[in-house]
């Protein structure tokens, strides 16, 4: 799901990117800086946002050992959420945080690792980028007039998109199936003596 969430918004960004990138809203030669700056502006605003994001009371519990600040940041009763936090606390006590470069070297989770990095990678190279690059030279060839090709271009963001957001719900869809049919068959296994 997580996966599957980074797709929805790179399609998202490409998809913004071509919208403010046509003439009629920034795309021309006065305007094209103010294109550019645009992602300094979203990144901006993010870090504006981070300030006003309360911390998890996980984090204030475990990582920063501040107790009355986890109690305030939970809701009304938190008793037995704070006592599975001090107890997973308990547990953690002789275990140190590794660095990047500590868990690049770590064998055990090298597999894990490597599986991300090539499915990343990857996606660079499963040819979209080269859609988006001949698309104007395919739909010309195709004989849409010179002045549509930016909207038929933009088109083709928007497919990505929505396809991402379709697959994301279908896989919601078949993860939900899952999840309700092996409740079943753990229910039925468990039943099966009486």
């Amino acid at each position: 799901m997580v996966g599957a969430s980074v797709g929805i918004f790179v399609s998202l960004g490409k998809f913004v990117g071509q919208l403010l990138g046509i003439a009629e809203i920034l795309g021309t030669e006065a305007l094209w800086p103010f294109l550019l700056a645009f992602t300094a502006l979203t990144a901006l605003l993010q870090l504006v946002c981070l300030f006003f994001l309360p911390e998890s009371p996980r984090f204030l519990l475990l990582d920063q050992g501040d107790k009355s600040g986890c109690e305030k940041g939970s809701h009304a009763d938190c008793r037995s959420e704070v006592e599975e936090l001090l107890a997973e606390q308990a547990v953690l006590r002789g275990v140190k945080n590794h660095s990047v470069l500590q868990l690049l070297l770590t064998r055990s989770v090298r597999w894990q690792l490597l599986t991300i990095v090539i499915t990343f990678v990857t996606l660079q190279l499963c040819g979209i980028n080269a859609v988006y690059l001949y698309a104007s030279d395919v739909f010309h060839a195709a004989g849409i007039p010179e002045h549509n090709l930016r909207y038929v271009t933009l088109g083709t963001g928007l497919c990505e998109f929505s396809t991402a957001v379709v697959c994301k719900l279908l896989m919601f869809r078949g993860y939900m199936s899952m999840s309700v049919t092996l409740l079943l068959l753990t229910l039925t296994l468990y039943l099966q003596v009486s």
